[in-house]
């Protein structure tokens, strides 16, 4: 179970999470480095302490005019209003504040003070409370098409605060913030606007009424929007920033209600998935999209600027297994790492999160000119993943990427036939200090995808498997997902080669006659004829029924072996001499199914001289049988009169009886007639 855990505990978390990398950063396609990147940099140079990394980072915030000239100088006037969610740097500074010198907790605790705003108004559906000001540079647009004295810009942005919680609490399930008590002035939710180089916060703002991590919390967005990305908003660009960032933010307060001290990139991917369950048509968070196809080597879990495109990760639980599962996450996360209630959560499916991490990486190829409608709704509109390394030309000798993949991140290899004849075997062999998961995904044509996950032996992470016909693949791709969660980078080794033509053969020695009532002992004779090891599945039936059940067996065997299958044709006592059966023989290579033989044989029903009775067998019966059709008016032989011709001379007469009695007793031959 979670406990309220000091701050010094939560800090020493954070510090090794910074150590690696800022969790703030401007969207991708920022030219330079914004603010929170140089003073980062600076932070992990020795160039300033930890204490003014803090104390900067929320200056960038709320007083960036007064920073050093140096962490302003690479940055234009757009830059400098663009940055996404300065969450974290709040959450940070707060949980960082008992172990700063008394003069750097006077600096900070003015940075954590609410906003404030000389005029408020309540949303229409009385949940929230915005707090803003007409003058000065924090104001508001003050257009009021409507003349009653409010600014469209606050009464638009009520409605889709209002939007938000509506979606989030009362249609999904989620449990709504907690309430401040009075603090803004009442109980409702507080909402603040500023101008400021992000798009907005939310700030702790004391313990929740819970015994778990709770938080209560405020929320500023930005004053005006003016100036921000692009996205797809019908409304425009003003608009549809002002919307999404009601719904991240105020998720990241339904969050708060969970877990305040919850991963970083769990709650910023969450909150930018959020951003399209309430308003889907703006697509504000394509604009991060590209920082996680163009590095997919990168962790999921890594705190930079990756967190708010590793949404694509809510994506994939919401469409692999429902909104549900995602809630129930967060549901958990009150006692549990996001990790453990992860695999909590999917455990209802058969999964956890190792497993459904690497599918995930498959769905992740499957994306724009690639999009097979069966993956994510929006694939078609999310960019395609880098590759590592593309591969045309072969033999390709072992060979270790250039990529390695990051704990939770992957690596993808993409092979085209090009003139290759034959087969194509990938060989895989990942760094034994990491576990993998290894996929392999066969397109035939640019949109048509299967996809097929690897056996990996885990004594050393290597697998193989071999593509037949790979001529007939528009391309292959291998996918390579470190699944050592937190791991540094992992390196890994392919090779590839073109094998020799991929077949299997099967052969039916022999005649196919049978007698009526008699069981006919016969061969089945299947090859591989790879160069390589393969199971050969070999399955025999007949078109009447006569083979019950079925044969059906396999046989391992090297390249260029046979084995003998042997079935036993039986056929029904008095089948008729003019009855046809078919005998249908089949191998299928195990490696892959699409490599198979068949053959169909007829199998004729014919007389058998001597079995006078018609009973399938030469016995005692018919010698008894031929002297009382021949002394005693008994019946004739059967089927026809022909089966009591021992001799085979034309006639039947007591020298086919001598004939049998010598074959049944003393050696004799069979009759010249019989095939067998």
């Amino acid at each position: 179970m979670h406990r309220r855990i000091s701050s010094a505990f939560v800090l020493g978390l954070i510090l090794m999470s910074f150590a690696a990398i800022s969790p703030f950063a401007a969207a991708e396609n920022f030219s330079g480095k914004t603010t929170a990147n140089l003073i980062e940099d600076d932070y992990k140079a020795g160039l300033i302490d930890y204490e003014s990394k803090i104390i900067y980072q929320l200056m960038s915030v709320r007083d960036y005019n007064k920073l050093p000239l140096k962490y302003m100088s690479s940055l234009t006037a757009a830059e400098a209003t663009k940055g996404k969610s300065a969450t974290g740097i709040f959450r940070e500074a707060q949980l960082s504040l008992p172990q700063l010198s008394p003069s750097g907790q006077a600096s900070v605790a003015q940075y954590l003070a609410r906003p404030g705003g000389n005029f408020t108004y309540d949303s229409p559906g009385g949940f929230f409370k915005l707090h803003y000001n007409k003058s000065g540079t924090n104001a508001v647009p003050l257009t009021d098409n409507n003349s009653n004295g409010i600014s469209d810009y606050i009464e638009k942005v009520a409605l889709y605060c209002d939007s938000s919680r509506h979606t989030m609490v009362d249609l999904l399930g989620y449990a709504a913030s907690p309430l401040d008590g009075s603090a803004g002035g009442d109980s409702k939710y507080d909402i603040y606007f500023e101008e400021m180089q992000y798009y907005g916060y939310t700030a702790w703002d004391g313990n929740g009424p819970n015994p778990w991590d709770d938080a209560m919390s405020y929320i500023s967005l930005h004053r005006n929007f003016i100036g921000f990305p692009p996205n797809d908003d019908p409304d425009g660009n003003q608009w549809g920033a002002a919307k999404v960032t009601a719904a991240h933010e105020y998720f990241h307060a339904v969050q708060y209600a969970y877990d305040y001290n919850e991963e970083l990139w769990w709650m910023e991917a969450g909150s930018t998935w959020m951003e399209d369950v309430v308003f889907d048509p703006v697509n504000d968070n394509y604009n991060y999209l590209g920082e996680f196809f163009t590095s997919p080597q990168t962790a999921l879990t890594d705190n930079g600027f990756h967190a708010y495109s590793s949404f694509i990760w809510d994506k994939f639980l919401e469409a692999k297994f429902t909104e549900d599962a995602i809630r129930r996450i967060w549901e958990g996360c009150i006692y549990l790492s996001a990790y453990n209630a992860t695999n909590d959560s999917l455990q209802l499916y058969g999964y956890n999160f190792d497993s459904a991490l690497a599918e995930f990486n498959t769905w992740n190829y499957i994306t724009g000119g690639r999009n097979d409608y069966l993956h994510y709704g929006d694939a078609a509109n999310y960019p395609l993943i880098t590759m590592a390394e593309s591969i045309s030309s072969y033999p390709v000798g072992t060979h270790t990427c250039s990529v390695s993949p990051q704990g939770y991140g992957a690596a993808y290899i993409r092979f085209t036939p090009g003139s290759s004849q034959g087969g194509l075997r990938i060989t895989f062999d990942g760094n034994d200090s990491r576990e993998w998961a290894v996929y392999i995904i066969k397109s035939s044509a640019i949109n048509s995808h299967i996809i097929e996950k690897l056996v990996v032996n885990s004594s050393g992470w290597t697998a193989q498997t071999i593509i037949s016909s790979f001529r007939n693949y528009n391309s292959v791709a291998l996918v390579a997902i470190n699944t050592s969660q937190y791991s540094a980078a992992g390196s890994f080794a392919y090779a590839a080669e073109i094998m020799p033509g991929y077949s299997v053969s099967g052969n039916l020695p022999g005649d196919t006659l049978g007698y009526s009532g008699r069981s006919r002992t016969m061969i089945y004779s299947v090859t591989n004829n790879s160069t390589f090891y393969d199971t050969l599945n070999t399955t025999i039936t007949d078109s009447l029924g006569w083979l019950v059940p079925p044969f059906d067996t396999s046989f391992a065997l090297a390249g260029g072996q046979t084995a003998i299958a042997v079935f036993d044709f039986t056929v029904p006592v008095g089948t008729p001499l003019a009855t046809r059966n078919r005998i249908n023989l089949a191998v299928q290579s195990q490696g892959d199914p699409a490599v198979m033989s068949s053959t169909t044989a007829p199998f004729r029903i014919i007389l058998q001289r001597g079995d006078a009775n018609f009973s399938g067998n030469m016995g005692v019966q018919d010698i008894t049988y031929l002297i009382n059709y021949l002394y005693k008016g008994g019946p004739v032989p059967m089927p026809v009169i022909s089966a009591g011709d021992m001799t085979c001379d034309g006639l039947v007469n007591i020298m086919d009886v001598t004939a049998i009695i010598k074959y049944l007793y003393q050696g004799g031959a069979n009759s010249p007639c019989n095939p067998f």
